[in-house]
């Protein structure tokens, strides 16, 4: 007898009717530098955290991914740090959702059940091939770093441009290293005449 691939488990709600029509998922490694040095964890938020949440939140629907290098019982702590107020994320993914193998997301996109040339995955790994990633590095607080700063324009303009798919879009984002990230969000503002945010 001859079985087929396995069912695939969803691990996100079916979106709304109605709903938004694009969706993040943030590596936490993305937005913040965690430190473990004690009981109780020092987080320090990338430069212009709230201001790109915030603004996001408006047209996609945000997920944040909670990793495997946090320890369970500190997962509520650290999302009330990033988000006192509860409005930024429209809810958290885990290690065991398997959204994320061997440090990478998963090319299985239909696990999120959503549309995946609409779907963004923003990582913190080091860069590997994957057609949904931009990579934008880890963030350390010792570091001046503008990138979610520089990339917010550039996700804002994908969905005022109503784009049919993500893709294509994000392809010149990948697999390349954060100062090239940085010229390449530049010249893409630039060519497409997009008002940066101050």
């Amino acid at each position: 007898m001859l079985f087929g691939p396995g069912k695939i488990h969803k691990v996100l709600p079916p979106p709304l009717p109605g709903g938004k029509k694009y969706t993040l998922v943030i590596d936490i490694d993305a937005l913040t530098e965690i430190t473990k040095t004690s009981k109780y964890p020092t987080l320090y938020k990338r430069a212009g955290l709230d201001f790109f949440l915030d603004h996001l939140r408006k047209d996609y629907e945000i997920y944040l991914y909670l990793n495997g290098n946090i320890p369970q019982n500190k997962y509520e702590q650290l999302q009330f740090k990033i988000d006192t107020n509860g409005k930024y994320f429209t809810g958290l993914l885990y290690p065991e959702t398997g959204i994320k193998e061997r440090n990478q997301f998963s090319k299985k996109i239909e696990m999120l059940d959503r549309d995946p040339s609409k779907v963004i995955f923003i990582d913190a790994a080091s860069p590997y091939d994957h057609p949904n990633v931009i990579n934008v590095g880890k963030f350390k607080s010792n570091s001046k770093d503008r990138l979610l700063i520089e990339l917010l324009p550039v996700l804002e303009s994908f969905t005022k441009k109503n784009l049919d798919d993500v893709r294509p879009e994000i392809s010149q984002f990948q697999n390349i290293s954060k100062q090239s990230l940085t010229k390449n969000l530049e010249d893409y503002i630039s060519s497409q005449n997009i008002n940066k945010k101050k």
